[in-house]
């Protein structure tokens, strides 16, 4: 006769009954989408295409750009003549305002100064004598020399007036050169444009490719989580069920011949206790 052992309970669950068909229906619709081909990628491109106003102004630019500016030439045509004193003793109205600032010096001296000196001499009887002549020699040196004073002036503020405006060509030299670069860089721009539609198309390519790449995996991943859900399971439960041993079963004879009582309950509580201990 065994003195222990042990006591394996099992339990079984299973989902509701009612749940049953919606959980058949998870697994039988994942296997269907895990088998089916796909999903697949928008048939179409993803980029959008340059409308065509903006190709209508990516060409201008670049157009613009390796052309130039037909401003930007003249006015470098014009710099060029000033920085190299193109426009010195070159101005057409010079003259005629020189002979415009003299007639009055001109006509003052017909008027007045020849008019004077013939009077006074005149009067002093020494018309035509040769002080009379002298002093229309002087009178004529006078005149040219005030005209030649007028052209003088005139013509020295016109250099200077020159002069200024070569020293302002000359500041604004490196500014009309560096419209040169400009106009590259209006070029690169629409390089770079161009480029990142490029890039954009690649992009796409590359989006497609790693869908491709992915796709089982992420079919896989999308089948596990599919077919989550309480499906019932099963638990197996152990216990121990031993006999009490000798001194357990000799305390637990005794108990019980004491409630006996007198000298048949000892014995009695003796002979119990060895049957228990055999348990």
């Amino acid at each position: 006769m065994a003195k222990g052992g042990s006591n394996t309970t099992t339990q079984t669950s299973e989902p509701w009954s009612e749940q049953i068909p919606y959980l058949k229906n998870i697994f039988s619709e994942a296997e269907r989408l895990y088998t089916a081909p796909g999903p697949n990628h928008f048939p179409g491109t993803t980029v959008a295409p340059f409308a065509p106003e903006t190709e209508l102004a990516l060409n201008a630019q670049a157009a613009r750009a390796m052309a130039g500016s037909p401003l930007t030439r003249v006015a470098g045509e014009a710099l060029g003549d000033t920085l190299s004193g193109g426009y010195l003793g070159a101005n057409p109205y010079l003259q005629g305002a020189i002979d415009s600032a003299g007639r009055g010096v001109v006509r003052n001296y017909r008027n007045a100064v020849t008019s004077g000196i013939d009077s006074s001499f005149a009067q002093a009887g020494r018309y035509g004598s040769g002080a009379h002549v002298a002093a229309h020699s002087n009178a004529q040196q006078n005149l040219a020399q005030q005209l030649a004073d007028i052209s003088s002036g005139m013509s020295y503020q016109n250099y200077g007036d020159e002069r200024a405006r070569m020293q302002q060509a000359a500041t604004a030299a490196p500014g009309l050169a560096q419209q040169d670069y400009l106009d590259i860089a209006q070029l690169a721009a629409v390089g770079r444009a161009r480029e990142g539609m490029a890039q954009n198309l690649i992009d796409d390519q590359v989006a497609r490719f790693n869908f491709a790449q992915q796709l089982p995996y992420n079919k896989l991943a999308q089948y596990a989580g599919l077919i989550q859900g309480n499906y019932g399971g099963t638990s197996t439960t152990t216990q121990s069920s031993g006999g009490a041993g000798p001194l357990g079963g000799a305390a637990t004879g005794f108990t019980l011949g004491g409630q006996v009582g007198g000298p048949w309950g000892a014995a009695i509580g003796a002979g119990l206790g060895g049957l228990l201990s055999l348990w």
